[in-house]
């Protein structure tokens, strides 16, 4: 019966168009040859769509898609002008539907067993499906199982992905899961499928609620969306515009910056900076995350064995090391240390480490001035200014400037650096050393808001008088219990702990990271995102703004009663926080991830080129000796999870770095809108065995690397960041603010590939380990050549 109906589609639909109308292309394919049956989708004048209804089947056509639509379970299928068919959809059911009325462009029915309404159109090459209801419920469409007429997926899976459809590797990973979150799983609203001569691109016009779960029939790799339409959402609706284009691999991503355009949805990076007058210092940058465990390092102090005998012996005396012997803990094994290296007559590297990290931690203290202890001691200008004002009326950027000198100043004959120059990865050292490296523009900034800057406030200043953007590290994503506060970013208040939380319908609180705390709706937020930012900028400028998680796509339904809201309110609060930082402050502001609900907003977003990879892989995670171990969260001056190398196992480099399955998509679309980069905790430099192909990758789709440094990384990798730097600053300078205008494949197995940017510059990546030659030119095994147009210029790197 199914073949049958099938027939009488082509049948009809060749009566209606005919198969012959379809204009024909000589443009290449991806290989460079010419292929005449790509179509080609010309901007011509719209005609009428001509609809017939039989029975329960419904047929749209014009010269561009031929449409066959069964209304009982909803399979579309396009047959294009070779009778080539297309499954749109798999049925997803068996309906009773009331009788289907013809519209202007097409027709409208209802599903009478869910209370649905469906609204079926068709305007030049664009189909659009729109379902609507009055309920709660869950709908599914489409779901794509069948082999008819396609053989590879592409989908904004962060960057971007090429999936062949029979991939096992691909089967058995995105089979792992029930469902995904398409808000998580793609970074833009948007599915493609492709065949050898056009791709469909399937736009979820309601980003929202929809989940994607894929499915395996031992040979093909499939996929169903499931919508859910909530009590939040007074209007219930969701719909999809499915364009049939020519066979292009970012193809999708243009229709959907297109769509984005058409709709005045598109922001970009130039209409963005006249709001952050900062934001050009981001153009040719990196991203750096700066570590230390406070403003003092091992190396500032010359004279170990003297500075810890000086304490040891000085403890009980009224003097600096009393106060330094009081405030240090009681389980800490630092006093132990102390008395025992005073004894051995020399101090090691693990002790050294381990007395600075209690020192930079009671430096931070507000306690640590004490008048009976200090009166004796000898005072700098700077300290008589400082106590002048009254310890009450210093601001926490004051504190730790008066808590550090007191304490140079006390120990100063066992320092070897000038006090200027103390600190590891947020010192003038570092900063010097960047500039000796040649890197001009970099994003700096660490783990704790400003903290970390507001600890030595004259280093801040240095950095941003060198024209880098220094940036805070913030979160409104978890809140923890008044009192037994993990980490400072989640420390609120008893009141937004008692009405804050996100909650489920059942009641429920959702657990905050790591499942601790609550997560904190960020619609009870904002008036602590005003004072917690007002309190940091009254103490120390910074121009720029990181708030973790807001642009990740982990967005809520919440139903506590004080403040509901749907995913999409969720969304929107959050994009009101951030606009509020850049209207408030001008800032250049990013978040984690970059998910298209936030593009037009934040300037930056980190993940994007390679996110978060195997969260509940034990041998990455757990397994401390697996050699895939990815580290612990210590030391504070460098966690190993951060800053140790290790190779990345061979199923996920597969999934996230192939160049033969990468894909910029999320640069098509959003190149001169959102700078992209890596998530922290996989960074340029972590992947020993993804280095290589990481760089080249980084300059084809010319999106920022990112670092983890202290003076001691930056010692290991400094050549390396060096020389990569002055390539890839010296052609984004250029293509920041430019589109990515074309991509192409230019070898049958995909490892060569080239990149345009607007009019500007051309990247080809040679991923062989062999030189390839294109037009007469030999470009070496992994190596990249840049051609820069206004000067008619090519270079050649090789990392």
């Amino acid at each position: 019966m199914k073949y049958k109906n099938l027939i009488s589609c082509i049948l009809i639909l060749t009566l209606l168009t005919g198969c012959g109308s379809t204009a024909i292309s000589n443009n290449k394919d991806v290989h460079g040859q010419k292929d005449k049956n790509i179509l080609r989708v010309d901007k011509r004048k719209e005609e009428a769509t001509k609809v017939l209804v039989e029975e329960n089947k419904i047929y749209l056509s014009n010269s561009r898609m031929s449409i066959c639509m069964d209304a009982k379970n909803l399979e579309v299928i396009n047959i294009d002008n070779n009778e080539n068919k297309v499954s749109l959809s798999d049925p997803v059911g068996n309906y009773n539907v009331s009788q289907i009325k013809t519209t202007e462009e097409g027709v409208k029915f209802q599903i009478i067993d869910e209370a649905v309404e469906v609204n079926v159109s068709l305007k030049d090459n664009r189909l659009n499906i729109h379902f609507s209801t009055g309920k709660e419920m869950s709908f599914t469409w489409p779901r794509v199982q069948s082999t008819k007429g396609f053989d590879s997926y592409i989908m904004p899976h962060y960057e971007g992905k090429y999936i062949p459809k029979k991939d096992k590797i691909f089967r058995t990973f995105f089979t792992q899961h029930e469902s995904w979150d398409t808000l998580e799983f793609l970074s833009m609203p948007f599915v493609g499928i492709k065949n050898e001569l056009n791709t469909y691109t399937y736009i979820m016009e309601n980003g929202y609620n929809n989940e994607i779960v894929f499915t395996d029939d031992n040979e093909n790799l499939g996929f169903s969306i499931n919508h859910e339409f909530t009590s939040n959402h007074h209007i219930k609706e969701f719909s999809y515009e499915i364009v049939v284009d020519e066979n292009d691999y970012i193809k999708p991503a243009k229709v959907y910056r297109e769509y984005l355009m058409e709709t005045d949805q598109f922001v970009s990076l130039e209409e963005k900076g006249k709001k952050a007058k900062d934001l050009d210092k981001l153009y040719g940058g990196v991203q750096i995350y700066l570590w230390s465990s406070g403003v003092l390092d091992t190396r500032d102090i010359g004279r170990w064995l003297g500075f810890v005998k000086e304490i040891n012996n000085s403890k009980n005396s009224m003097s600096i090391s009393k106060r330094l012997w009081e405030l240090l803990p009681e389980e800490s094994e630092t006093k132990n240390l102390i008395f025992q290296y005073s004894n051995d007559g020399y101090v090691d590297q693990y002790g050294r480490k381990t007395i600075i990290r209690d020192i930079n931690g009671i430096l931070k203290r507000k306690d640590f001035y004490e008048e009976s202890v200090f009166k004796s001691q000898g005072k700098s200008k700077e300290v008589e200014s400082l106590l002048n004002k009254g310890l009450i009326n210093l601001s926490d950027t004051e504190i730790y400037e008066l808590n550090l000198r007191l304490f140079y100043e006390g120990f100063e004959e066992y320092f070897h650096v000038k006090f200027e120059d103390v600190g590891n990865g947020f010192s003038t050292k570092m900063l010097n050393k960047l500039q000796e490296l040649g890197i001009k523009k970099a994003w700096l900034s660490g783990d704790n808001m400003a903290q970390n800057w507001m600890l030595n406030e004259s280093v801040a200043k240095k950095a941003i008088d060198a024209g880098y953007l220094i940036g805070a590290y913030d979160s409104y994503h978890s809140m923890h219990k008044p009192g037994i506060e993990k980490w400072d970013t989640a420390k609120f208040d008893k009141n937004l702990w008692e009405t804050g939380g996100i909650m489920r319908k059942n009641g429920s609180y959702f657990d905050g990271f790591k499942r601790i705390g609550r997560k904190v709706s960020p619609l009870a937020a904002m008036p602590y995102v005003k004072n917690r930012m007002g309190k940091i900028m009254d103490s120390i400028t910074v121009n720029s703004w990181f708030v973790d998680c807001d642009a990740a796509g982990e967005l809520y339904e919440d139903y506590n009663p004080l403040h509901p809201a749907s995913k999409e309110d969720d969304a929107n609060a959050r994009k009101e926080r951030l606009q509020w930082m850049i209207d408030e402050y001008g800032l250049v502001v990013g978040s984690e991830g970059g998910n298209s609900y936030l593009s037009d907003t934040i300037h930056f977003a980190q993940g994007m080129m390679a996110p978060v990879i195997a969260w509940g892989d034990a041998d990455m995670r757990k397994n401390r000796d697996s050699e895939f171990y990815l580290g612990n969260y210590w030391p504070m001056e460098g966690p190993q999870v951060f800053v140790k190398q290790v190779p990345l196992k061979e199923k996920y480099g597969y999934i996230y770095y192939k160049p033969e399955f990468r894909l910029p998509l999320y640069q098509t679309v959003y190149h001169d809108s959102v700078i992209t980069t890596s998530h922290w905790g996989s960074g340029s430099l972590k992947f020993s065995n993804q280095i290589i192909t990481n760089a080249l990758t980084e300059l084809l789709y010319n999106v920022q690397p990112l670092y983890n440094l202290n003076l001691e990384e930056l010692e290991k990798h400094g050549e390396f960041i060096s020389k990569y730097y002055s390539v890839f600053s010296k052609i984004h300078e250029i293509t920041a603010t430019e589109p990515l205008s074309e991509f192409e494949i230019l070898t049958e197995d995909r490892l060569v590939q080239k990149t345009k940017f607007g009019d500007k510059v051309e990247v080809i990546a040679n991923y062989k380990s062999e030189g390839f030659v294109h037009e007469g030119r030999k470009i070496p095994g992994e190596s990249v050549e840049i051609y820069i147009m206004k000067d008619e210029t090519r270079q050649i790197y090789t990392p």
